[in-house]
């Protein structure tokens, strides 16, 4: 639950939720807790990190109890990815965790955010998704 805490109080910093816009995760973070903040930027570092990898560093922040968010990037968060996600967005994130479907095959997957309370996914697990 910490990141929407965190997420409020930057915008209350700032004076309201739509001068909070912009910016980075890790930004709001630093000055709302003083904490030291790590980043993660997996379409830069220049080396193939498996999806396992980045997997086990959520839960090892999610165990440790750290805040977490993620951004996506490109363009303007006017604008959509293939998966309907916000470009150009931050999220929340509140927990990784998995699930298995009907045919016993296990999914890791992050229970995120929308700062903005809506929610445009439209990739598999959905939703609307049969697999829930």
């Amino acid at each position: 639950m910490w990141a929407p805490i965190l997420e409020k109080a930057w915008a209350k910093v700032k004076g309201n939720y739509e001068a909070s816009e912009g910016g980075f995760v890790v930004s709001g973070l630093r000055a709302i807790t003083g904490a030291p903040v790590f980043t993660y930027d997996t379409a830069s570092i220049g080396v193939d990190v498996s999806e396992e990898a980045v997997y086990n560093l959520f839960v090892a922040a999610n165990d440790a109890e750290y805040p977490m968010g993620a951004g996506t990037t490109g363009g303007s968060d006017t604008g959509r990815n293939d998966c309907g996600i916000a470009t150009g967005h931050a999220y929340s994130i509140l927990e990784p965790f998995e699930m298995t479907d009907a045919n016993s095959v296990t999914t890791k997957m992050l229970l995120m955010r929308n700062p903005w309370g809506t929610t445009d996914y439209s990739a598999a697990w959905h939703a609307e998704d049969a697999a829930w």
